[in-house]
């Protein structure tokens, strides 16, 4: 009975051993045989180019937080932000507006120099603080308006306040004490010792500074000084203090028993207290006096003007909350920092970048300085590059971004998704409340229509026949749909693909209209909204990223499983490389080149060539996928990642 067992087991193992080689052959055959699969088609790319690696864009402002203003007589206003690209350690960047906040130039900061806060004085020379852990000891110093900058020799570490009311006059408030220059930096005198946090000088250079229990007054320029009595009360840290026109001073007390700041204003000689305002339930402030009897307080990212004195209070201005604030280094909101220029404008920036208002708070004017992510660009006719950020508006440079300009006015909200151009003369962005059309230049911007939609993808035959991918929120449902138009906007129709997640749409040279989709494969429009028909023949992936038209009519589409081309007038896709990829974004052009991009890498097939080499690829290969590219007017290739992180291409395409 062992034997038999023994036998019926080694025959059990042969049958095994037997149906495992026969599979191992079929699976070869199949390998060999598979369509497209030949030299001239690889499934890998070929070898690589000689191109090096693409390198971030120094797009302007991306991730950037505005943390000191200063403004001068004539108007000119300095920006300092901070570059914080999620965890890293921040670098800051300097910019020059001479019109109110339309147009901002990019001003050099000194290798190994930050700063941290900026002062001008009457003459309009711009002084900078450096950080204390970077070039603490020193100030900067530029008398042209931020092109150059001189260093002098402070002696201080650890100052906390620089301010400059005059030509060579200028006070200091350090961790000893405040103090004071009269030529210009180049030596300083102690004028009042103590552990202080806050400066104010008036018109008629009286000087007021606090600690966090004492207020110290001082008529001849800092000379001798007197206490003044503080507001009774228990549990109380001063926290500002300004003077105003009038020479009398306001102070803002937080009462850390009761969680509340309270402002007071009084005026010489008796110092007597009058409370004007009282705001609970916030962690910071400031007060800020301006013309007029008008006073304006900061709380935490809140704006508040009193008119009359503090009389009468309303909110002017409001941070609000970004859906990505959760990958910043830094918190929700951030600190509102206010200024009030010379010329009677009103400064306020935050988390959401900054705002200039002209009428005392009644309207604001977003004047750059997003902290989000790159939505899309594009170029226009004049070779100025469009930038849209994500909640944070659009803008156009000419230089590279050496200097930019804001294109909010006319812009109904701050949360562009997309940019498309039918010539390059006239550009459309489509947004979270339709779509706008920019003329003249990109001086006036307009809606023409689909306000109640987000529109995610634009293609435009001609100025007046568009085609958008647009989202609908139903029941806290989004739902996306294709719309046309074929006036320029005045009249919308429905297009129909409801039910589909839209990734991409395109127009072939017949006409017909193609939208590629999440798992459903590519669909032809047919004159319906119901006559979609799905053009998956050949196809080797359901997910398609990318659809670019190409040459001789023909259509390419990039998928989950690499780049295929549709002919013209066939119904069937075939290959062109990149199997088994996911190949994330395609550029096609003119001439037949193509781009792709699968994770951070890059690959190019010339014309007449099947096959791919690799063409260089991202300095971040660790996580930021490419999901897009674009080509300016001097042929560099700029490639927009996961996070819109944009990169660019070390050289330009010659095609």
């Amino acid at each position: 009975m062992n034997s038999r067992l023994t036998d019926t087991v080694s025959c059990a193992w042969a049958e095994v051993v037997f149906s495992m080689a026969v599979l191992s052959l079929m699976l070869l055959a199949v390998l060999v045989i598979l369509p497209g699969c030949t030299r001239d088609d690889p499934v890998y790319p070929g070898g690589e180019e000689e191109v090096d690696l693409w390198v971030e864009c120094p797009v302007p402002f991306a991730w950037n937080r505005v943390i000191s203003i200063a403004t001068g007589d004539d108007g000119t206003i300095y920006a300092l932000t901070d570059d914080r690209y999620l965890y890293s350690r921040a670098v800051e960047k300097l910019y020059r507006s001479e019109d109110s906040g339309e147009t901002w130039v990019s001003c050099p900061i000194p290798e190994e120099r930050a700063f941290s806060s900026l002062s001008v004085d009457r003459e309009g020379n711009l002084y900078a603080l450096p950080c204390h852990f970077i070039g603490g000891g020193v100030l900067c110093y530029s008398s042209d308006r931020g092109l150059s900058w001189d260093e002098i020799e402070s002696g201080f570490s650890g100052i906390d306040i620089l301010l400059f009311d005059s030509v060579n006059r200028g006070f200091m408030v350090t961790e000893t004490g405040v103090q004071k220059t009269a030529d210009g930096g180049s030596r300083w005198q102690t004028v009042l010792e103590g552990d202080l946090n806050s400066l104010s000088v008036s018109p008629n250079d009286n000087i007021c500074t606090i600690g966090d229990s004492a207020i110290f007054y001082s008529d001849d320029s800092g000379e001798s000084w007197t206490e003044i009595d503080l507001p009774a009360g228990e549990g109380r840290i001063l926290r500002d203090v300004e003077f105003h026109t009038d020479n009398s001073i306001y102070i803002l007390i937080e009462d850390r028993y009761e969680s509340k700041m309270i402002l007071y204003h009084s005026s010489g000689p008796a110092w007597e207290w009058e409370s004007l305002f009282v705001q609970r339930g916030v962690s910071s402030g400031k007060v800020s006096a301006g013309p007029d009897d008008k006073v304006f307080c900061v709380f935490d990212n809140y704006l508040l003007r009193g008119m009359d004195g503090g009389e009468i209070w309303e909110l002017i201005y409001s941070g609000y909350r970004h859906y990505y604030n959760f990958l910043a280094s830094r918190n929700f909101y951030g600190n509102l920092e206010l200024v009030l220029s010379g010329t009677g404008q009103i400064l306020a920036a935050d988390d959401n970048g900054l705002f200039i208002s002209s009428d005392n708070g009644g309207s604001w004017f977003f004047a750059g300085f997003p902290t989000y992510y790159v939505r899309d660009l594009i170029a226009d006719s004049d070779g100025r590059m469009w930038i849209a950020y994500a909640e944070s508006g659009i803008y156009s440079s000419n230089d590279s971004f050496a200097s930019f300009r804001s294109r909010n006015r006319g812009l109904n909200n701050f949360q562009p998704q997309c940019l498309a151009s039918p010539d390059g003369s006239s550009i459309l962005a489509g947004t979270v409340e339709g779509i706008f059309r920019y003329t003249a230049g990109g001086q006036e911007c307009t809606s023409i229509g689909l306000e109640e939609l987000t529109v995610k993808k634009i293609n435009v035959n001609d100025r007046d026949t568009i085609a958008a991918i647009a989202q609908s929120r139903l029941y806290s449902s989004y739902r996306d749909g294709v719309y046309g138009t074929e006036d320029g906007g005045d009249n919308w129709e429905y297009l129909g693909m409801e039910g589909y997640i839209l990734n991409c749409i395109e127009e072939d040279i017949d006409g017909y209209l193609y939208v590629g989709t999440k798992y459903g494969g590519i669909f032809r429009y047919s004159g319906s909204p119901e006559s979609w028909e799905q053009m998956n023949r050949g196809l080797p992936s359901y997910l398609v990223h990318g659809l670019e038209p190409g040459p001789g009519g023909s259509l390419i589409a990039c998928t989950g499983e690499g780049v295929c081309r549709l002919e013209k007038g066939s119904a069937r896709w075939v290959s062109e490389g990149l199997k088994g990829m996911e190949v994330t974004a395609l550029y096609s052009a003119g001439d037949g080149t193509l781009l792709a991009a699968s994770e951070s890498t890059v690959f190019r097939k010339r014309p007449g060539s099947m096959e791919w080499k690799v063409y260089g690829a991202t300095n971040d290969p660790g996580g930021n996928v490419i999901r897009s590219f674009r080509v300016d007017r001097t042929g560099y290739i700029y490639a927009l990642g996961d996070f819109e992180i944009l990169w660019r291409s070390p050289e330009t395409l010659e095609w």
